[in-house]
């Protein structure tokens, strides 16, 4: 159906009611999941591949950083295009003197994924090309904040501790510097791997809500950084970041029951990492990352979580046919890592910068503006008496 002001010219005429077109309008209305626009840069299927790629293969051959290249740039980058990449990711890990200490003086119950909001939108204060929006211009200041975000999450994290910021290590990629900056010593190589898989992994996820919340933004002309404040607002929505949180919480009530799992013990409803809408047969993300788990969870100390998670997986997926999404598997590995719950958000924006800005980058060729049309489902058209005849409320 053509939207564009249909239902005002068919009420002015006379011609149909506005229940009758209600009516038309939901028949006609675009179920969940239906396309909303053409991408080049991710394809979900039984198989995710990432700019013809497939993510598994990726995920076995690559690093976080030539995967950021091929969503960036298209194509993957060869060894010298490569070095000059994580040259330069290397030479932007700082911040800027004044963000850093906005970051030490917010009050400590600032959300952590609220400081990160407000850091990147500082971070265009400062940026020396935050006025071109040329695709190369766009280009380096998305491989700028793809550098610093993870110091402004450490940096922060650290502050509300009481401890003061480590300086970037020449020489690690974004999972290892990540991992050094929050710890100040450097991490085991098995935890190291495990979170850049899951960087790689998490780096792209198509139309999701935060990643078209910034094709919005991007499709009204405005610049990256705006792009990227809008999508850290979104993904902060429990209805869209939150399931990994949800799953640590799960696990923390169900490792202190003695014995086995039982079908008794699992909540009814929704289960947080469970039964993924777009992988009714089980998230092929959650598949590569979920063979890391064991010896991650065993080197924390967290032997039972290794129980009750086969348990659940177990009873879930005979009893009710469910299947394990990414955040049963990245849930459980953040809190390995030793990340607090409230870190589990930022922690994925350091890879779902790289998605949010290829996104930003494609949708601004675009001339188009994305701007649907609502169903209206308010009151039917009615006359407005006078003030001394109305009824107060």
């Amino acid at each position: 159906m053509d939207w564009a002001g249909f239902s005002a010219w068919q009420l002015w005429k006379g011609r149909r009611t506005m229940s009758e077109i209600q009516n038309d309008s939901l028949s006609q209305a675009k179920p969940a999941g239906m396309a909303a626009g053409s991408t080049a840069i991710a394809l979900l299927a039984d198989e995710i591949t990432y700019r013809g790629y497939p993510l598994a293969e990726l995920a076995e051959s690559c690093s976080f950083e030539e995967v950021a290249y091929l969503l960036l740039r298209g194509d993957l980058p060869g060894p010298k295009e490569k070095a000059r990449f994580s040259h330069r990711l290397n030479a932007s890990r700082h911040l800027p003197e004044a963000l850093a200490e906005l970051l030490t003086s917010l009050p400590a119950w600032t959300p952590p994924i609220d400081a990160l909001r407000t850091s990147v939108s500082v971070l265009a204060h400062f940026d020396q090309d935050a006025t071109d929006d040329s695709p190369e211009g766009k280009l380096r200041k998305a491989e700028r904040l793809l550098a610093q975000i993870p110091v402004a999450i450490a940096l922060r994290s650290r502050a509300v501790k009481g401890l003061q910021p480590v300086e970037p290590k020449e020489g690690l990629g974004q999972a290892a510097q990540f991992l050094y900056l929050l710890r100040g010593k450097e991490p085991q190589p098995a935890e190291v791997q495990a979170f850049e898989l899951a960087l790689v992994v998490f780096a792209e996820h198509e139309f999701n809500p935060s990643t078209y919340t910034s094709r919005v933004v991007a499709s009204t002309g405005s610049d990256l950084h705006s792009s990227v404040v809008a999508a850290i607002c979104a993904l902060k929505g429990q209805r869209h970041g939150g399931a990994d949180e949800a799953v640590v919480h799960l696990m923390e009530s169900l490792q202190q029951k003695e014995g086995h799992i039982t079908e008794a013990d699992i909540p009814t409803g929704n289960i947080p990492g469970f039964g993924h809408p777009m992988y009714p047969h089980g998230d092929p993300r959650s598949v590569l990352l979920e063979p890391h788990l064991s010896k991650i969870l065993e080197a924390a100390g967290l032997e039972s979580w290794v129980r009750v998670s086969t348990e659940m997986r177990h009873l879930l997926n005979i009893q009710r046919g469910l299947h394990p999404s990414i955040e049963w598997s990245a849930g459980r590995l953040f809190h390995a890592l030793g990340f607090d719950v409230s870190l589990f958000g930022p922690a994925m924006v350091i890879a779902r910068i790289v998605g949010w800005s290829a996104h930003h980058l494609e949708q601004f060729e675009d001339p188009r503006t994305i701007r649907p049309r609502a169903i209206y489902c308010g009151p039917q058209r009615r006359s407005v008496q006078p003030l001394e005849s109305r009824q107060d409320i």
